[in-house]
């Protein structure tokens, strides 16, 4: 029995071994819907495999009237992208980062984009 290939899933034989987080980059932007009436909404730039690793000394907790916020910085690392900019935001399975960095062609070679990003969660 053939596999076929699907790009939503993780395949080892297909991704690098780092790149086993599968997002979706966002920009915000004016739809017209069937009616012609303009919104607001968060629209799909990219869906894009990508290596994510925390960046422990950027974690901080605070603590407010409402309770405990967190805010988790992390560091996405995708094939080179040109285009994504600090006003785009990332969704990783059901988490929403907003970008904060964004760090083209790092090594000069055109392999990667780095992407620094930030999640706020109320405790």
């Amino acid at each position: 029995m053939a596999m076929t290939y699907n790009p939503n899933i993780y395949n080892e034989r297909r991704n690098s071994g780092r790149y086993r987080h599968r997002i979706i980059i966002q920009r915000y932007e004016s739809i017209v819907d069937e009616e012609g009436i303009a919104k607001h909404d968060w629209v799909p730039v990219a869906t894009v495999w990508s290596a994510r690793k925390p960046l422990t000394t950027r974690w901080r907790e605070y603590f407010q009237a409402a309770g405990v916020n967190a805010e988790k910085m992390f560091q996405y690392e995708i094939r080179y992208r040109e285009g994504i900019t600090e006003e785009m935001r990332i969704v990783d399975r059901d988490r929403i980062y907003e970008i904060k960095a964004v760090l083209d062609d790092v090594n000069g070679d055109g392999r990667e984009t780095l992407i620094m990003a930030l999640e706020v969660t109320a405790g």
